[in-house]
């Protein structure tokens, strides 16, 4: 064959001759030897109504219009098909994989292999239209598409290195990707996926993760998703992933669990991280309490400006947001608030209590979410403090916390 590189669909279909140039049947399919990298076809399936077996070493040569055999007519072996062989077509065109670099589920349209020296490798798979297209189109169009369109389409084609070894009796290709590419999405991409593949394959995909990247994923999956994987995942490693988390998101996966599952989750986690989660789930979801996170920074009265951003620096990775800085009394009585721009802008020896603003927009741990989204919608916040009675503050509820509910509510803005 004069090109290095063919695929699938340009193959199957052409003509087959024997030794002395008769046509014996049409390629319907290929046997592929497992266990490498790039697997080699071994074996070619054609025929018409009754199927044979043409061992790939009986072929003398092959392009897109016939392969040429070295066997007689009279020599064909007949084919005995099971389950425990692997075709091209039957067990691996059309299945799903996961595309890496696109960061979504995609369907094999079409395989492309290469020659080495004889021998015929598959080497990637194309998931995009072109895959389709050439499907579609046959006969002499197969050659004005290789010749024209393919040319001017940009490729789809991911690298077989990224699926599993295949194995007998396969109904879908596993997921192979490597931890170091998919630590490379976003937490939102890997949802994604996740929420596209199977229960067992996404379990796999999860149990993959570091710790830490899991705790960023686990909230953007549907509570649905959340709950199904958290149940296979053991109370242990349930336990480590969600102290991780902030307690909100937390107490939100485990609002959504079976009472018992839930109680043996927080039971393993430790016991300041266990105590925030267990105090929010006793709010009812759908209020302020039930949305806010306990995880803001305070400071006194007292504290200068340079101090402030001294304690920001030192320990704000360990908090997820940080919009204000929310000055207390000794009793955790909410006395002011002050923005980032404030703190950046002020003089660094001044006190806090010299630039806080101290008419605050407040809610309770009873105010329903929409009365929330609607106070921060109105003023423009990036979060609004939940105090209670005595005006301690308990938590604070984000913007992103209530992203859902704006859109929702107020699609066209304010």
């Amino acid at each position: 064959m004069n090109s290095s590189s063919v695929y699938i669909s340009e193959l199957l279909g052409v003509p087959v001759l024997d030794v002395v140039g008769e046509e014996i049947g049409r390629v319907k399919d290929f046997f592929i030897t497992p266990g490498e990298t790039f697997p080699k076809i071994s074996a070619v399936l054609y025929g018409y109504r009754r199927e044979y077996v043409l061992p790939w070493e009986k072929v003398n040569f092959y392009n897109r219009r016939f392969f040429s055999t070295r066997i007689h007519k009279i020599d064909q072996r007949k084919a005995e098909l099971t389950r425990q062989e692997i075709l091209i077509k039957r067990d691996i065109l059309d299945k799903q994989i996961v595309d890496i670099h696109g960061a979504k589920l995609v369907r094999v349209n079409d395989l492309e292999f290469q020659d080495f020296n004889g021998s015929l490798s598959l080497v990637s798979a194309d998931v995009g239209i072109r895959g389709i297209l050439r499907r579609l189109l046959g006969g002499n169009a197969r050659e004005w598409w290789r010749k024209t369109l393919d040319q001017k389409k940009s490729k789809q084609l991911i690298s077989w290195t990224y699926v599993a070894p295949i194995q007998p009796k396969l109904s879908r290709l596993e997921l192979n990707i490597p931890r170091q590419k998919v630590s490379q999405l976003l937490p939102q991409d890997i949802a994604d996926i996740l929420e596209q593949v199977s229960l067992k394959e996404g379990e796999f995909l999860f149990k993959s993760l570091d710790k830490q990247m899991a705790a960023k994923t686990l909230p953007e999956l549907d509570p649905q998703t959340q709950a199904k994987i958290v149940e296979k995942l053991g109370r242990e490693m349930a336990s480590d992933i969600l102290e991780m988390m902030p307690p909100d998101k937390a107490a939100d996966v485990l609002g959504d669990l079976p009472e018992n599952s839930a109680r043996e989750i927080i039971r393993g986690m430790e016991k300041d991280e266990a105590k925030e989660v267990q105090e929010l789930l006793e709010h009812r979801e759908d209020t302020a309490g039930g949305m806010m996170t306990t995880e803001f920074f305070t400071v006194s009265p007292e504290v200068t400006f340079d101090e402030a951003i001294f304690k920001i620096k030192e320990a704000g990775r360990e908090v997820e947001t940080i919009y204000y800085l929310y000055v207390v009394d000794d009793q955790k009585r909410l006395l002011g608030i002050c923005s980032l721009r404030d703190l950046l802008l002020s003089r660094w020896d001044q006190k806090i209590s010299a630039g806080m603003v101290t008419h605050i927009k407040s809610v309770s741990p009873e105010s329903p979410q929409k009365e929330v989204a609607s106070l921060i919608s109105k003023y423009n916040l990036l979060a609004v403090p939940v105090l209670d009675h005595d005006q301690k503050l308990l938590g604070i509820v984000t913007v992103d916390d209530v992203v859902d509910i704006l859109m929702t509510h107020y699609p066209g803005g304010n």
